[in-house]
C-alpha cells in the first residue's frame, strides 16, 4: 500500500497540476487581503460568508479536490496502467485506499494552508477562525476524494461531469432549494466550520446545517463512496 501511495503522491504532484491548484488557492488569499483594505463598507458576517460559502465550499476546494480525485484512479484507467495494479495480489481496497490518502493529502494540505492563511488574513489573526476554518476544509477534502475517486473510475469525463456537479449541485441547486442542503457537502462544510467557530460564518441569508448533520453527512458520503470505488474495481473490466 505504501508504495502505492507513493507512486501517487508523484503522480498527482504533476508540474501543471500544481501550478493550478496553486494559483486557485492563492485566490482566496488575495479576495482576503482585499477585503481588509475596504473593511468599512464591508461587514464582518459578509466577509465570514463570502470566505467559506462563496470561495471555499463553492468552488475552491471543490475543483482542487476534483483535479486531484479524478486523476488518481482515472488517470490509471486512461493510461491502461491500472491492469498492472490489479494483476497484484492485493484486495481491491488496498489499491483504492492509498489512491485516496494520496488525493487527501495533496489536496489536504494546500487547501488548509490557504484556508489558514486567509482566516489569519480576513479575520486579524483570530485563531479560532483560523482552526475552524481548518477542520471544515480538511474534512470538505476528504469526502470530495472520496466522491470523485469513484466518479474517475465511472467515467473517462470525470472532470466534466464533476464541474457540472459542483456549480450545478453544490453551487446553484442547493443554494436555492432548502431541501438539497441536507445533502450537500458543501452545507457540511459550512456546517462544521460554524458549529466549530459559532460566532462567525452565518449571515442572514443563509443558514447553515446542524453540526451532527454534517458530522453524519460527510462521514455517510465518505464511506458510500469509498466502497463504491471499491466494488467498481472489483468489477469493472480492466484491459
Amino acid at each position: 500500500m505504501s508504495l502505492i501511495y507513493t507512486l501517487t503522491l508523484r503522480q498527482l504532484a504533476g508540474k501543471w497540476r500544481v501550478i493550478i491548484i496553486v494559483v486557485l488557492s492563492i485566490l482566496p488569499i488575495v479576495m482576503a487581503i482585499a477585503s481588509t483594505i475596504g473593511q468599512d463598507s464591508t461587514s464582518q458576517s459578509e466577509i465570514d460568508d463570502f470566505l467559506v460559502n462563496g470561495m471555499f465550499a463553492s468552488a475552491i476546494l471543490p475543483i482542487i479536490v476534483l483535479a486531484l480525485a479524478t486523476a488518481a484512479l482515472g488517470n490509471e484507467v486512461e493510461d491502461k496502467t491500472l491492469g498492472f495494479l490489479v494483476l497484484n495480489p492485493l484486495p481491491r481496497w488496498q489499491i483504492v485506499v492509498p489512491k485516496l490518502l494520496a488525493a487527501v493529502t495533496i489536496g489536504g494540505i494546500v487547501v488548509v494552508i490557504s484556508g489558514i492563511i486567509s482566516a489569519l488574513v480576513a479575520f486579524e489573526g483570530d485563531t479560532k477562525a483560523a482552526v475552524a476554518i481548518a477542520i471544515g476544509l480538511f474534512a470538505g477534502v476528504a469526502t470530495y476524494s472520496s466522491l470523485f475517486l469513484w466518479l474517475g473510475l465511472m467515467t473517462s469525463r470525470g472532470l466534466a461531469v464533476g464541474l457540472l456537479y459542483v456549480f450545478l449541485w453544490e453551487g446553484l441547486f442547493s443554494n436555492f432549494v432548502s431541501g438539497i442542503r441536507m445533502i450537500s457537502i458543501r452545507e457540511y462544510i459550512i456546517g462544521i466550520t460554524k458549529a466549530v467557530d459559532g460566532s462567525r460564518f452565518t449571515s442572514p441569508d443563509h443558514i447553515p446545517v446542524g453540526s451532527a448533520t454534517a458530522i453524519i453527512g460527510m462521514i455517510v458520503v465518505f464511506t458510500v463512496f469509498l466502497l463504491l470505488s471499491i466494488r467498481r474495481l472489483q468489477r469493472m473490466d480492466v484491459p
